[in-house]
């Protein structure tokens, strides 16, 4: 493959393609690269490689031979580090691999960016969206919210693809740019999403690494409850009412519509929730035993059957027969679960659900005083009646004072 000369280190490759002519003089045009028109000479990388000046450097081979036959059966467009002498020849790919017109190549990471789709870079902006839109655990509403939020994404192309999880960001190493563009722009959605949530769901999603997670973080916080909010919701859809507006008509519908997705999003009603919301719209008659069983966690129909127990032991008929030892009434604590229900009321009770819950005993009592008429709680007074020194008088002193 090589011409023998005087010094076999300075022998020029032979060019094995039979059809290859010296340029023509006259119209300089390239010669005919017939089978890879790829393979172009790289320059020398340093002066060492280079034979013509360096005796001792290794032969290179011509860059117009035909890549090893094995080298054609290559299933990925990558070149072997064994066909390549020192990594200086252009990378070879396989016929079947990039079009004519997207050689040269001048790596492997050229042919992934031809393949990988290729992002714009988008900007996102809350006009449209008022206080009342944005998503907020006591309003309970997520499902218009996030019909309002798939609505904006949408008018901006590809942009809800952020809130799927299996839609990954591009290879940096094979196509940097995507990888890039990938990241501002789900940088932008997650901040997105900070705006148009209530303060109190910015805390859940700030952790948050990216805009599907933190999606996906509020999906699970607002649709899968517990019975709790199952309660609230079936007792919500019971209490609306149609007026006597038709043109409202249909936004009460939509409501009923909105709150029936909401309470089956989670899976079927549980039949204990349901009982549990029934024995709460039957005790309309007792707004304090509601209120605080509503502020219960994890309420069930046992923690109901609780409260409701505690009040049938202190029936409020009792409580105004007159006794020997009290002249009012005696009212007692319709907390569940309270540990001492005969020395307070609801509004000063320190258990969970009472009107002072997280608060200390002693600042429940020094409200309950001041609520009885202002007057502090009585000090122990010691039995020593005796006067100190300093306010005791002498018998002579008194009677010099006298005379």
């Amino acid at each position: 493959m090589y011409h023998s000369s005087s010094n076999p280190f300075l022998a020029q490759p032979q060019h094995a393609n039979p059809a290859w002519r010296p340029p023509n003089a006259q119209t300089q045009q390239a010669p005919p690269y017939v089978a890879y028109p790829h393979a172009q000479q790289m320059p020398y990388a340093s002066s060492h490689l280079n034979p013509l000046t360096n005796p001792f450097a290794p032969p290179r081979r011509s860059v117009f031979a035909p890549p090893p036959a094995e080298f054609l059966h290559f299933d990925t467009p990558s070149a072997s580090s064994s066909d390549l002498s020192y990594g200086h020849d252009a990378p070879r790919y396989r016929p079947s691999g990039p079009a004519s017109h997207q050689q040269p190549f001048d790596s492997a990471s050229g042919y992934m960016a031809e393949q990988t789709p290729a992002y714009k870079a988008f900007s996102l902006t809350t006009t449209g969206w008022t206080e009342d839109d944005k998503l907020e655990m006591s309003r309970m509403n997520f499902a218009e919210w996030d019909g309002h939020l798939r609505d904006t994404l949408g008018m901006h192309s590809g942009a809800l693809r952020w809130l799927d999880p299996k839609h990954e960001a591009p290879s940096m190493l094979h196509n940097p740019r995507a990888y890039t563009v990938w990241h501002d722009n789900d940088t932008a959605v997650r901040a997105f999403l900070s705006r148009v949530c209530a303060p109190t769901e910015r805390e859940y999603i700030r952790a948050c690494g990216s805009a599907a997670e933190a999606y996906n973080t509020l999906l699970i916080r607002h649709t899968r409850r517990g019975p709790l909010t199952k309660i609230k919701q079936l007792k919500e859809m019971f209490s609306i009412k149609y007026g006597s507006n038709p043109a409202k008509h249909d936004a009460t519908s939509l409501r009923l519509k909105l709150l029936n997705d909401a309470v089956f999003a989670s899976g079927p009603i549980d039949p204990q929730a349901f009982l549990g919301c029934a024995m709460l719209a039957a005790m309309s008659n007792h707004p304090e035993i509601v209120k605080g069983l509503l502020s219960v966690p994890g309420l069930d129909v046992e923690a109901i059957k609780d409260a409701l127990a505690i009040q049938n032991e202190f029936p409020a008929a009792d409580n105004n027969i007159p006794h020997a030892y009290a002249t009012t009434a005696k009212e007692f604590c319709t907390t569940p679960r309270c540990k001492y229900p005969g020395s307070h009321t609801w509004p000063f009770c320190t258990a969970q659900g009472g009107g002072m819950a997280g608060k200390t005993v002693e600042a429940a009592r020094a409200a309950q005083d001041a609520a009885r008429g202002g007057a502090p709680a009585k000090q122990k007074q010691s039995r020593c009646r005796r006067k100190p020194r300093s306010a005791r008088i002498s018998r002579r002193t008194r009677q010099a004072a006298r005379t």
